[in-house]
């Protein structure tokens, strides 16, 4: 037996400012695709084009991103490598040596990260690496001399302005 459901008013009235700027972005969205696709758009029509979605507080078609929200930038094999003993030892000693201090701004007793002086893909390409077995075989990757404590404010790189 089904039961007719029946909203009061208030309720629909939340309902309808929840969805307020959704329907409307999404076509709005599709027929701007739709309308530019294949033609030549000057740099001024897409400034225009840029600042009108913006005021509406919608994202351009190509603004909208393909990269997954998940992706962290890492290969299979840097991701193997770093689970290795050889690299969780390399850290361990790196920390040891810095005395668990941050290196750049000397905080104590907060999350630190080991931090490669040289990039680790940079080693990684320079040497060839494609296999967990060239790593554990690659002196530079595990040279302590190549790494230093830092805290988690201090190793994330920051957006420029």
């Amino acid at each position: 037996m089904s039961r007719a459901v029946t909203l009061s008013e208030k309720h629909k009235r939340n309902i309808s400012k929840g969805m307020r700027g959704h329907i409307k972005s999404l076509k709005h969205r599709e027929n701007l695709s739709k309308s530019l696709t294949g033609k030549q758009v000057s740099k001024e029509h897409r400034r225009h084009i840029s600042e009108a979605l913006k005021t509406k507080g919608i994202k351009p078609p190509s603004r909208l991103g393909t990269v997954p929200w998940n992706y962290r930038g890492i290969t299979p094999l840097q991701e193997g490598i770093r689970r290795m003993f050889e690299y969780r030892q390399w850290r361990s000693d790196v920390f040891t040596r810095d005395d668990f201090t941050c290196q750049k701004c000397g905080a104590r007793g907060v999350k630190i990260e080991a931090h490669h002086k040289k990039k680790f893909s940079v080693i990684l390409k320079e040497y060839e690496i494609e296999t967990i077995e060239e790593a554990r075989n690659c002196a530079e990757l595990w040279n302590i001399n190549n790494g230093e404590t830092r805290c988690i404010p201090c190793h994330r790189p920051r957006k420029k302005k």
